[in-house]
């Protein structure tokens, strides 16, 4: 059988795991030449080389991403025992380029950051919540008046 796109995101998902049990960090560009070479082929055109590359940066990113917006199945697997949201690894900006580092390798100011992008996204929800309810209510109120 021909190798698919879910054989890509078993692969990609494969190296990733075996990276942080090692301990070690994922940087995605790296990710993404580990698996080009691993299918080298020679004599492409410049179209398909193209093609090839990105298509596995965004099977990459798309795997990555688990680790920035898990969902709540992902947040399952991804979650510390004895917690309830503390991630066994964090995708993080370090010396710009986006990797995935365990948690247990990041520095107490990459931790603080992460804990600090909760907290401004918790405001940012409470606000929207906010918003929808005030909307709500303005509705109501037109609606009455109607």
């Amino acid at each position: 059988m021909a190798y698919s796109r879910h054989d890509l995101t078993i692969e990609i998902n494969e190296v990733i795991e075996e990276r942080l049990a090692a301990g070690s960090d994922v940087i995605v560009p790296w990710l993404i030449q580990a698996i080009l070479a691993s299918h080298e082929e020679v004599g492409l055109s410049d179209f398909s080389v193209c093609a090839r590359m990105e298509f596995v940066a965004d099977e990459v990113g798309r795997c990555v991403r688990r680790f920035k917006e898990p969902t709540p199945d992902e947040l399952e697997e991804l979650t510390l025992p004895g917690f309830k949201h503390l991630q066994r690894a964090y995708k993080f900006e370090r010396a710009g380029q986006t990797t995935i580092i365990p948690i247990e390798a990041m520095t107490d100011e990459e931790l603080e950051a992460k804990a600090d992008e909760h907290d401004k996204m918790a405001r940012g929800h409470l606000g929207h919540a906010r918003e929808i309810r005030r909307y709500l209510k303005a509705r109501k109120s037109m609606r009455g008046a109607a």
